[in-house]
């Protein structure tokens, strides 16, 4: 009888033990953006090469983002909220996903047509502008 009281406070402290983890807060974005090159890009999961060239600049004073990697140059107006790149401009690119961010390293994800893509990339100032091949159409 006296067991009982024991396995119920047991009981009461490893239930209060359980629940869902904290959130994690959506990634900070470093202050100075500047431009991206492409480290490594997937899409549906597997490493594709086709995106080599490509680059994202971010310009944070006017909060406006150009790309490459669709296979054409691309100038739109982003706002960064909650761990979602959010874009206008575009009829393709409508946002990505902040997967991680610091100084030197920012992945990136998005869907576009139902196909994820998801991209690793690094700052790099000696990326030229240069369109890559459209990844669209593989």
């Amino acid at each position: 009888m006296k067991w009982k009281p024991a396995f119920l406070i047991s009981g009461l402290l490893s239930f209060g033990a359980c629940g869902s983890d904290a959130i994690s807060p959506a990634p900070e974005l470093p202050s100075e953006h500047g431009r991206w090159a492409v480290e490594e890009a997937m899409r549906s999961g597997r490493v594709t090469n086709t995106l080599d060239a490509a680059f994202f600049e971010f310009d944070t004073s006017n909060q406006h983002v150009e790309t490459n990697f669709t296979g054409e140059p691309l100038k739109l107006d982003y706002v960064y909220e909650g761990g979602v790149i959010t874009l206008r401009g575009s009829a393709l690119l409508d946002s990505f996903t902040v997967n991680e961010a610091t100084d030197s390293t920012l992945h990136l994800s998005t869907v576009i047509r139902g196909t994820p893509f998801f991209f690793k990339l690094k700052p790099d100032e000696d990326v030229k502008a240069q369109p890559s091949e459209s990844v669209l159409e593989e």
